[in-house]
């Protein structure tokens, strides 16, 4: 798996001294049925020992942490991760991973 981090995401992680990057699963249901959404959030020291405990690994690029689950998410070779900003809103972009149902 190819691990590619933008650059405004790494100046925002920098600036910020963030390190740890967590990759989830979210069930998002509307009237047109439900589908699953994976989702990126920057996460403490202390939330990322305790998402390796939990079974997440660790895929590490340019200084920072990227923390998988353990299930719910098949990485393709190439995973993409970049900075959507919205006037104050900032979210992490994820490209390259599928999620599917474990239940």
């Amino acid at each position: 798996m190819e691990m590619i981090i933008d650059e405004k995401l790494r100046e925002v992680a920098a600036s910020d001294d963030e390190k740890y990057i967590q990759i989830y699963t979210k069930l998002c249901s509307s009237w047109a049925g439900s589908f699953i959404e994976v989702l990126a959030r920057f996460v403490s020291r202390e939330e990322a020992d305790k998402l390796k405990q939990n079974g997440y690994y660790a895929e590490e690029k340019d200084g920072l942490e990227v923390l998988l689950p353990p299930k719910g998410v098949a990485p393709g070779e190439k995973v993409q991760l970049s900075l959507s900003k919205f006037f104050w809103l900032k979210k992490i972009m994820v490209q390259g991973i599928r999620a599917y149902q474990y239940w």
